[in-house]
């Protein structure tokens, strides 16, 4: 009984490494695609601005997932951990345009 849980325990370990390694190594990173072109945005944050809905009002699809973009928004505004925006405080936020040969 006591190798049957040990061996139970060892496949458990493992398998949950390998879901632990593909979600570190097979992460989409946010990029562009080489047709586009980042420029950057000041915005004034209003009365009941929050990260998301700035996010979603200037989200387009090169920018990878929403929540990549939020990462990004906090990145180039040097927010660290917490999502705390401040009323009539500015921010940078990232803008993907289509780049005109």
């Amino acid at each position: 009984m006591k190798k049957g849980f040990a061996i139970m325990m060892v496949v458990f370990v493992f398998a949950f490494v390998l879901v632990l390694g593909n979600a570190v190594f097979f992460r989409s990173d946010v990029s562009a695609n080489n047709d586009s072109v980042i420029r950057y945005q000041t915005v004034e944050i209003q009365k009941g601005d929050t990260l998301w809905s700035i996010a979603k009002e200037y989200y387009e699809e090169p920018c990878g997932d929403i929540r990549d973009y939020i990462d990004q928004i906090k990145e180039c505004n040097n927010l660290d951990s917490s999502d705390r925006i401040t009323e009539g405080c500015y921010l940078c936020v990232p803008v993907y345009t289509e780049n005109v040969r």
